[in-house]
């Protein structure tokens, strides 16, 4: 069966039973990334504490957060590990900020590498946020995004001149928010300012590929919008599968050579986009096919009157 007979056969009948599929995932994502496990807020956006450290020897993540939880009495410790051929890379959070932070860190790396028996550390950086300072990114981030996602419904608004293809594509792109928020917990990823850059950027690449899909649907000519579909889909796809391999490739790349913010955008974009090729063909085409052909239905009812 050809990929044109198999898209056709996808969208013929009663193509609206495909929102089955997005709508039980948006519930499962939803609870993933709120619920269970649960997305937790980095040191960037509520204040708190974190060192990178570096060493050629494996440490376990649990036994690491028990020591320094035990040890030195921190709380809402994580550890987020990456490793390479050579070393391996822990970063590590918590929520206590530090009275005598210098001395601290000096014992802190001094303890590890005494507990573990490592050689050498061969880095140690240390970072710390004041809780307020966290509350004031925090806020401005949310700002931020609320800020955008308004603009770029207006925007869309504005282009399309009518509320289903504004709201339709708004919704795919909030959906790939969420599966890339989903994915976090799972990596040991913690929601700051660089993941949260990488979230707007899922949502600029929604956004974009939606306005593709609906530009052509509903716009598109010589053909009818079922047609204009299936070529969409064409294009939409060999998108999304070079830009998924660009991040595969940039994702495991940064996880061998330690670069954790990178790594972690990474992870975020890749399941953004996964859950972009889901919205795009299950939810979004399907609403704008129906939408399209009840503006013909219309049009055509009125030139025969």
């Amino acid at each position: 069966m050809s990929l044109e007979v198999a898209l056709n056969k996808l969208y013929s009948g009663n193509y609206l039973r495909l929102l089955v599929i997005p709508l039980i995932l948006f519930v499962v994502l939803s609870f993933l990334a709120f619920v269970s496990p649960g997305v937790k807020p980095g040191i960037d956006l509520q204040g708190g504490t974190s060192f990178t450290l570096r060493t050629a020897t494996q440490i376990s993540s649990q036994e690491l957060v028990d020591f320094l939880e035990s040890e030195f009495n921190l709380h809402n410790v994580s550890v987020t590990s990456v490793s390479s051929g050579t070393d391996y890379g822990f970063i590590v959070q918590f929520s206590d900020t530090l009275e005598d932070s210098d001395g601290l860190t000096a014992s802190i790396q001094s303890r590890i590498q005494t507990q573990f028996n490592l050689e050498e550390i061969t880095a140690f950086q240390f970072r710390e946020i004041a809780p307020a300072v966290g509350a004031i990114f925090w806020e401005t981030s949310v700002t931020v995004v609320i800020v955008a996602v308004i603009l770029l419904f207006l925007v869309i608004l504005f282009l399309f001149k009518d509320w289903v293809p504004a709201i339709v594509i708004i919704l795919a792109g909030i959906f790939d928010a969420l599966a890339g928020l989903a994915a976090m917990p799972f990596f040991g990823i913690s929601l700051s300012l660089p993941t949260l850059s990488a979230l707007l950027m899922v949502l600029g690449y929604s956004i974009d590929n939606e306005v593709l899909v609906n530009s052509r649907i509903n716009f598109g000519v010589g053909k009818t919008p079922k047609e204009q579909a299936v070529s969409s889909f064409k294009t939409g796809m060999l998108m999304t599968i070079t830009a998924l391999a660009a991040v595969l490739v940039m994702t495991v790349f940064s996880f061998f050579n330690q670069m954790i913010s990178i790594y972690e955008i990474g992870i975020v974009l890749f399941f953004g986009l996964l859950g972009d090729v889901i919205v795009t063909w299950l939810m979004n085409t399907p609403i704008l096919l129906w939408f399209a052909e009840k503006k013909a239905a219309k049009k055509l009812a009125k030139y025969k009157r």
